[in-house]
């Protein structure tokens, strides 16, 4: 069974937090990009380019790599504002880490062992119980 952690990250956070809550779980660099394009937009570019710089083109074009992660709306949005940019979109390393802890405290309030838990989501059931205790 693969890990729920391994989930892409915009198919995790839509499936356990509303929008309005991982707005606020995400760093200023993409707060500052998901006010652009939407943070389901946000997510997918962090997916596809997080961790590299890009070159945002002031005009893209609807078969540009980003264009084709994000949608040629998106695209255009970002174009607008950071056109002819180069782009730093971090990975999002955070946010993964605070949505699989999310789906770990909600398995566990629906009554999932720590040792489920631990081995649905790749872990040490050391580690289950120190993100269930907050640490």
């Amino acid at each position: 069974m693969a890990s729920p952690y391994a989930l892409s990250l915009s198919d995790t956070a839509a499936s356990v937090l509303p929008e309005k809550v991982i707005r606020s779980k995400l760093s200023p660099a993409l707060a500052g990009i998901a006010e652009v394009i939407s943070v389901d937009a946000t997510l997918k570019l962090c997916r596809s380019f997080g961790g590299t710089r890009i070159y945002i083109a002031e005009k893209p074009t609807r078969h540009g790599a980003i264009a084709r992660a994000i949608g040629f709306e998106a695209a255009c949005k970002l174009g607008k504002v950071y056109g002819r940019e180069d782009l730093h979109i971090p990975r999002g390393s955070e946010l993964r880490r605070r949505i699989r802890n999310e789906k770990i405290q909600r398995a566990h309030h629906a009554g999932q062992t720590i040792r489920e838990i631990a081995l649905n989501f790749d872990l040490s059931m050391r580690q289950v119980t120190g993100i269930l205790a907050g640490r």
